[in-house]
C-alpha cells in the first residue's frame, strides 16, 4: 500500500526526490513526513553522525518548508545545518562534499512550474540519490507517521552561508582575470531563480561590467 497524505493522495518518489503542488499535496505534514523517512534512512543505512544539510530555493515558504524539514530530522538526533538563505542545488550539493556529511535535503521543484515544489535528497557523494537509495527512503514513508527519537536525543540544528564557499570554489577554478581583460560587458539572468546575485556578485568583485536581470524576488 503507498503512503498517502492528509487529502488519500499517494506521496510517490520521481527523479531523486518528490513534487507536488504546494497546498494541495504539498504541505507542511507531508514535508515533515518525507523528512522523518529521509531519517529514518540515514540512521539505518549512512554514518549519520555526519550530519546532513538542508537548503531551499526562491519558491513560495520553501524558506519555511526547509525549517521543518531540518526540524524533523535534527529530532531525529542528526546533526543539521540549514542553508541561511535560499542556495542553488549545485550549491549545496558542493557543500555536502565540502563538509563530508551523509547527505542533504534540498527544498526545490527544479524546472517544474512555479505552483510546484518538491524534496530532494542528494546522497554522500554530493549527487542525485542512485535509485535504490530513493526505495529505501519511499519504504520508510509508512513508517514516517511521528516524531522520531533515538538515545542520543535531538541533534544539534544550526545555520551557515552556504552560497559563498560555492562562489569561493567558483573563483578558483575559474579565470575571471582573462574574462576581466576583455572587457566585455555582460548580462546575467538567473530567472526569477536561487543564482541570482550570485554570477552579479563574482562579476562585480572581479571587476567585469555587468548587469543582472530578473533578479528581484518573483
Amino acid at each position: 500500500m503507498e503512503p498517502a497524505d492528509a487529502t488519500g493522495a499517494a506521496i510517490r518518489f520521481g527523479t531523486d526526490g518528490w513534487r507536488a503542488v504546494i497546498a494541495e499535496d504539498f504541505t507542511f505534514e507531508n514535508v515533515r513526513r518525507v523528512a522523518r523517512a529521509i531519517a529514518r534512512y540515514l540512521l539505518g543505512n549512512e554514518d549519520y553522525r555526519k550530519g546532513v544539510i538542508v537548503g531551499y530555493d526562491c519558491r513560495f515558504l520553501s524558506g519555511r518548508f526547509a525549517r521543518a524539514a531540518a526540524e524533523e530530522i535534527a529530532g531525529s538526533g542528526i546533526p543539521v545545518c540549514l542553508a541561511e538563505s535560499f542556495a542553488t542545488t549545485p550549491a549545496i550539493a558542493f557543500a555536502v562534499r565540502n563538509r563530508r556529511t551523509a547527505g542533504a535535503v534540498v527544498i526545490t521543484a527544479s524546472h517544474n512550474l512555479w505552483q510546484w515544489n518538491g524534496v530532494k535528497f542528494k546522497a554522500s557523494y554530493g549527487g542525485s540519490a542512485a535509485p535504490e537509495i530513493m526505495r529505501k527512503i519511499e519504504a520508510e514513508l509508512p513508517h514516517a507517521t511521528g516524531p522520531m527519537r533515538t538515545e542520543s536525543g535531538e541533534g544539534r540544528l544550526e545555520t551557515a552561508d552556504l552560497v559563498e564557499p560555492y562562489l569561493q570554489e567558483i573563483e578558483r577554478v575559474v579565470d575571471f582575470q582573462r574574462i576581466a581583460a576583455r572587457d566585455f560587458f555582460l548580462v546575467a539572468d538567473p530567472l526569477f531563480g536561487a543564482a541570482r546575485q550570485c554570477l552579479a556578485l563574482l562579476f562585480a568583485r572581479n571587476g567585469i561590467r555587468h548587469r543582472e536581470i530578473h533578479g528581484e524576488a518573483n
